[in-house]
């Protein structure tokens, strides 16, 4: 089983992450494009990012996501967020 540690200076932990995509949730980029190609957009982060997306990847995202009832739809530019357009 995994155990995942949060660390925050701030009184509202993954704050940032519920106002991304404007409030709606930019969960990830397009499940079919590959970490190669997601880590382009990243060049200072390039080489720590692909490591991890090769290993959890979009579509191993994509599935974590649907396995825990949160359906998702692609919007024209490639961005993923709930069918719910909410962060909550």
């Amino acid at each position: 089983k995994l155990k995942v540690s949060i660390l925050e200076a701030t009184s509202n932990p993954l704050n940032k992450v519920k106002i991304s995509g404007g409030g709606r949730c930019n969960v990830m980029q397009d499940a079919t494009k590959s970490a190669r190609l997601i880590t382009e957009g990243y060049p200072r982060g390039r080489k720590p990012l692909i490591g991890l997306l090769e290993s959890f990847g979009p579509s191993q995202t994509y599935q974590w996501f649907d396995n825990h009832g949160v359906q998702l739809k692609t919007e024209p530019d490639g961005r993923m967020f709930p069918i719910t357009d909410k962060s909550q």
